[in-house]
């Protein structure tokens, strides 16, 4: 057996995530003694969130993985992958990229985070995280679209009132 491992690996993840990543695995809590104990291994910070969180997003792949705010379980989705697919499962093992979870009951508070690699003996995959943050609301495009609609329309209406005012006058005399 092996004890749980903790390293800095080259980012598998493409230039936007930076050169490293963060790599995990769970193991025996006595190294080379097989049957000692299994640990899984995690990673854990304490911090504010903003007021606007909406979301969790990270990248991460190589193993399952359940990512807690203060013990409380938040379903983390790939970005990318239709839940419908007959071959969703099988992808999810394979997925290496972008995974989101609602965050939305946890804005304004200080929370635990905690990331934990599920994936226990006999020989765990290596779980890799990168790019850990918090999002906001993206603001829905149809109350600005409603918005600017109705603008457009107020507009519309005015230029025409000046048109009509401008042919009902009667001609000047001369």
């Amino acid at each position: 057996g092996y004890s749980q491992t903790y390293v800095l690996t080259p980012a598998p993840f493409g230039a936007a995530s930076g050169p490293y990543g963060f790599a995990m695995r769970g193991g025996n809590t006595v190294e080379g003694e097989p049957g000692s104990p299994f640990v899984l291994a995690y990673i854990s910070q304490t911090g504010q969130l903003g007021p606007g969180v909406a979301s969790v997003n990270l990248l991460a792949g190589g193993a399952r993985f359940q990512l807690t705010l203060n013990d409380t379980p938040i379903d983390m989705r790939p970005v990318g992958l239709d839940p419908s697919s007959p071959t969703y499962d099988d992808d999810l093992l394979n997925y290496w990229g972008e995974w989101t979870g609602d965050a939305a009951a946890f804005a304004g508070q200080t929370v635990e985070l905690r990331i934990t690699e599920l994936q226990g003996p006999p020989n765990p995959p290596m779980l890799v995280i990168d790019e850990i943050r918090f999002l906001p609301a993206v603001p829905e495009p149809a109350p600005a679209a409603l918005f600017g609609l109705g603008l457009l329309g107020m507009l519309l209406a005015a230029r025409r009132s000046a048109r009509v005012e401008a042919t009902a006058r009667p001609a000047p005399r001369v």
